[in-house]
């Protein structure tokens, strides 16, 4: 999912008081070395941003070389770099006019009936569940370029478009070169972006490296590091919503339903002509097309990440579940250990003692039961909290039973370990965490008993 977002102005107000607090992990000392010295009267606010007093996002004025991406993300934090070689792109000169002549037909325009752009994973496996979930009416069309210049001044309809920047694309020409984007040999993905004035989306994250470059128009960035993901109550992995915050930034919000939100705090800038943007993996952002144009124009570069595409490829909940098959059936070594004949009831012991033991491993400065309640109040809650599907939990199994199957379950937990241990971020690590548990609890329970098992059988009894 690939998305730019946007902050209504009715919601101004209330953001001006929610984001006056900061969140703890958001204090965090920038020592960017290797970068040209940072002029402090660079430091600066805008007047919006004064307003609402976000912290600054810090902008350096580079030299024209080509090692300011490997440079850039040695401290994981965002920056805004000026004067790089991406000025001297012919990129820079794109417009409406010019590009109606370079691209003159245009597939797979997303047209809305409002501003607000939503990713709706249809074949999601939650998505077939009846619940308030994040959605716009939205069209995939076909259109000429000059239909969609056209359509940015018109009211009540909104277009936005991205496309691939291939080596056979009339612009690939015109970002070279594209490789000061990246942190390897080359990016994994180049792309150009176009929407009207106002387009927006919901907040989300992605798990790339990002640089971000300002072709045509301005963008107003809001950025919030992964260490905020429990007060942004993510949409639970499983739901068509998945790697968004479920907060509705386009109305007022409702902070008897998201409470922790006004704890949030974030970083904001805007982006000009020229403007390069630094965005870590999993940093949660929005961005707003704020003109002046009609339309805004943007290219970005993505560049995996071997540390995060590590845990990516240990996502798989079959590779470490202590079960064979696809029946279910329980390891027999495990089953020993159980000496029970209740299948059913079986798997869903292991099932809560593995989820335990996974995160006494990869998160042993979190307590369990602790992360499991923080996923189901601020992913679950909001959406399932009337869900009344019944389950019939596991019994308790004696502590010497539990110690000894989740010893035998850490010794396959070694490589998952290992992956966890070179990510710097807690934040990370409990995002991947949380979104891997919901995987399991879908790998072993039918798919409705999931938020019940969540919320009867895995939270203490004192919680709920």
């Amino acid at each position: 999912m690939k998305v730019a977002l946007l902050l209504i102005p009715t919601s101004v107000a209330i953001f001006g008081i929610l984001f006056s607090l900061y969140h703890t992990g958001l204090d965090q000392k920038i020592d960017y070395d290797g970068l040209p010295q940072m002029k402090q009267d660079q430091l600066k606010k805008s007047s919006e941003s004064q307003q609402i007093n976000w912290k600054a996002i810090p902008i350096i004025e580079w030299t024209k070389d080509q090692q300011f991406a490997m440079k850039a993300v040695r401290n994981q934090t965002p920056v805004v770099l000026r004067n790089t070689m991406v000025t001297e792109w012919k990129a820079m000169g794109w417009n409406p006019s010019t590009l109606e002549k370079k691209l003159p037909h245009l597939k797979s325009v997303t047209k809305h009936d409002k501003p607000s752009i939503v990713y709706f994973e249809a074949d999601a496996p939650m998505a077939k569940f009846n619940l308030p979930w994040l959605r716009a009416i939205e069209t995939l069309e076909s259109m000429t370029s000059a239909e969609f210049f056209g359509n940015a001044s018109q009211k009540g309809s909104y277009c936005y478009w991205k496309d691939k920047i291939s080596a056979t694309s009339p612009l690939y020409d015109d970002i070279l070169p594209h490789d000061i984007l990246s942190v390897s040999k080359s990016p994994s993905y180049v792309g150009i972006w176009m929407g009207q004035k106002g387009v927006s989306a919901n907040t989300h994250y992605d798990i790339e490296y990002n640089f971000y470059v300002q072709i045509y128009g301005e963008k107003r960035w809001t950025i919030w590091p992964p260490e905020s993901h429990w007060d942004m109550y993510l949409s639970p992995r499983l739901g068509p919503n998945y790697r968004q915050s479920q907060v509705d930034f386009n109305a007022p919000i409702d902070l008897q339903k998201y409470p922790s939100f006004s704890q949030v705090g974030g970083y904001q800038t805007i982006l000009r002509p020229g403007d390069v943007l630094y965005l870590p993996p999993l940093w949660f952002h929005k961005v707003d097309s704020i003109g002046p144009d009609d339309v805004i124009i943007s290219v970005n570069a993505w560049t995996t990440v071997r540390t995060i595409m590590d845990l990516v490829s240990l996502q798989e909940p079959t590779l470490f579940l202590p079960m064979l098959g696809l029946d279910g059936t329980v390891d027999p070594k495990l089953r020993s250990i159980l000496n029970l004949k209740d299948e059913a009831e079986m798997t869903k012991i292991v099932t809560q003692e593995y989820i335990h033991a996974f995160i006494e491993s990869v998160l042993p400065e979190m307590r369990p039961e602790e992360l499991l309640r923080l996923l189901w109040e601020r992913r679950y809650e909001p959406l399932f909290d009337t869900w009344s599907v019944t389950i019939q939990c596991p019994g308790d199994i004696p502590k010497s039973i539990s110690d000894q199957l989740r010893k035998e379950m850490k010794q396959r937990l070694s490589k998952a370990k290992r992956a966890y241990d070179d990510i710097a971020s807690i934040g990370v690590k409990e995002i991947f965490t949380s979104n891997y548990i919901e995987d399991v609890l879908a790998t072993t329970l039918p798919l409705d008993q999931v938020p019940s098992f969540l919320r009867d059988c895995l939270l203490p009894s004192s919680d709920y």
